[in-house]
């Protein structure tokens, strides 16, 4: 899974462009490790469905919540503001942690690729590279659940 998150992290910060058979392989997995039990899908204790729906719950929801965003922006200003595989990849990082994380993956997300844009600023003047600023927020929201370092994070 590592690799293959790194893979869609250089492609995305070197051509834009993060490939759809890598993004559907991400979900595969997550869905695949939910039926035998190794997810890192958290319900915390109020949710009695199984992981595998939960991973599907998050891949939808990852999915649409960009698209709907995308579909915002289509209607104001007529051209994509988002890129198809962005959707992909937050609906595999959905099924990966579920429905419930997906705003801090989100919020963590947008601060690492307004991040990326500062420290490189000529590169990204017109476009960012959002699904590896996806990929940097889940890398740290991983590392803050895996150390409970999320101050927040009982309060749900």
């Amino acid at each position: 899974m590592f690799s293959i998150l790194y893979i869609l992290l250089i492609c995305d910060l070197k051509k834009f462009y993060l490939p759809l058979y890598l993004n559907l392989s991400i979900t595969l997995i997550a869905i695949i490790s939910g039926f035998f039990g190794i997810a890192l899908i958290e319900d915390y204790g109020f949710l009695n469905i199984s992981n595998i729906s939960l991973s599907l719950i998050g891949f939808i929801f990852g999915y649409f919540f960009l698209w709907s965003i995308n579909l915002i922006y289509k209607l104001l200003k007529k051209e994509d503001g988002i890129g198809g595989g962005d959707f992909i990849l937050l609906g595999g990082i959905g099924s990966i942690v579920g429905p419930l994380s997906i705003a801090s993956i989100i919020l963590l997300g947008s601060l690492s690729t307004l991040i990326i844009m500062i420290f490189n600023h000529k590169k990204y003047a017109k476009e960012l590279p959002l699904g590896a600023g996806l990929i940097f927020g889940l890398f740290i929201y991983i590392i803050f659940e895996y150390f409970e370092l999320f101050p927040f994070i009982n309060v749900i």
